[in-house]
């Protein structure tokens, strides 16, 4: 019994040994033709479908039983992540570059719920037995249509910003007050004159845009909900 646990303890230790100098470089986000990128315009009908590239360096390796955990935020919020099977670049040799993604990430339609013209939108690629973790993230501008209002940004407040349990909306005049979270689902709306308060005691931490729409135009203002 002594010796399997002995043979164990080594299989483990040379696993460990061979990821020991694992360190997978994230190049950036790149286009159809490979190219880094650090920004894209998208039309109005147009969804954005990311592809990030990741380059192999040292002479280690990802064990296949590990996962790749792609962390991503918005303007600097997490809103979600997405896996990788280590078997996936397990293989990869010393300077092979492999690309990821190539599906939908938002909609047009969840980018018309943003409601913000331009966002920064990141990666950040985790795994175990990572050596150089700081050259684990890319980034990358988006630009896409949105309406634009002929009332003033200015006039309307909005506080607390962060806010943690009542947000007050106030000079309202009329305009229809719609809340999203970042990936585009509806929390609030209501439209009124005068002021408007909201209880967002039970939302999540994060991020979340206030849009306010009148007569077809529209404004948007980001708010922290911070608990």
């Amino acid at each position: 019994m002594k010796k399997i646990v002995t043979i164990l303890l080594l299989l483990a230790l040379c696993v460990q040994l061979n990821a020991q100098f694992a360190d997978c470089e994230v190049l950036g986000f790149v286009d159809e033709n490979n190219q880094v990128i650090t920004s894209i315009n998208l039309n109005g009908d147009e969804d954005f479908i990311p592809r990030v590239a990741i380059r192999k360096n040292g002479t280690g390796t990802i064990p296949v039983t590990d996962t790749v955990d792609i962390l991503i935020s918005l303007d600097d919020q997490f809103i979600g992540r997405t896996y990788l099977a280590g078997s996936s670049i397990a293989d990869l040799n010393t300077g092979r570059v492999v690309y990821i993604g190539n599906h939908v990430l938002f909609t047009a339609e969840q980018l018309h719920e943003i409601v913000l013209p331009m966002f920064d939108l990141c990666y950040e690629v985790r795994y175990l037995y990572d050596t150089v973790p700081a050259n684990n993230s890319a980034c990358i501008t988006i630009s896409h249509p949105v309406g634009v209002g002929n009332f003033t940004q200015n006039k309307i407040n909005i506080y607390p910003n962060p806010v943690s349990e009542m947000m007050t909306i106030d000079n309202l005049a009329g305009e229809t007050v719609t809340i999203f979270d970042v990936m585009g689902r509806l929390m609030y709306q209501n439209t009124t004159a005068g002021f408007d308060v909201i209880n967002v005691a039970t939302w999540e931490n994060g991020l979340y845009l206030v849009r306010l729409t009148k007569e077809g135009q529209a404004i948007t203002r980001k708010v922290m909900v911070a608990h």
